[in-house]
């Protein structure tokens, strides 16, 4: 994941977050995730930590100073995280490809207070998530994954489109 400002970029591996900083191609900052391997990470674009989901289902804020707040927990999930440009919210989409579920969840960043939870699940709502993006205002979630379409969801109105992709390219 690159920061806002294209200085720094954080990298995961396994049970590692790295930050290094562009410029010079040192690594500035190494946060350890303990217990399980790292599926995904976003650097915040305040730079004030990172937000990381783990493969045991767990999605979890980490400062800087190595301080970490657990915001969530699917067991058995895959989590892929987002945080808005503004740093005021945050999401996770879960998949749990064997039961074809995938769970959202919405949270608001400066109190990690949840403001949504949506699941979806059967062969007509259901695709692998392993993509998530949140609107610079945090009401819009894009999520895309397997299959071609996207979905888009409002989380304050509760609608959600899905955009129907080209499975011939």
């Amino acid at each position: 994941a690159i920061s806002a400002s294209g200085d720094e970029v954080a990298i995961g591996e396994k049970q590692k977050v790295g930050i290094w900083r562009v410029s010079t191609g040192k690594e500035i900052e190494s946060l350890s995730v303990d217990g399980e391997n790292l599926h995904s990470v976003v650097i915040f674009p305040d730079g004030r930590g990172v937000l990381v989901g783990l493969g045991n289902g767990v999605v979890d804020y980490r400062d800087l100073s190595g301080r970490t707040t657990v915001l969530g927990t699917l067991a058995g999930h895959t989590p892929v995280v987002s945080v808005s440009a503004d740093a005021k919210w945050v999401a996770a989409i879960f998949t749990d490809v064997e039961v074809q579920t995938s769970t959202l969840m919405v949270w608001q960043a400066a109190d990690w207070t949840r403001l949504h939870h949506q699941v979806f699940s059967g062969a007509d709502l259901f695709f692998a998530q392993f993509a998530i993006s949140l609107s610079p205002d945090g009401r819009t979630v894009a999520t895309g994954g397997t299959g071609v379409d996207a979905l888009l969801i409002d989380v304050v109105d509760k609608r959600q489109w899905r955009l129907e992709g080209n499975a011939d390219g």
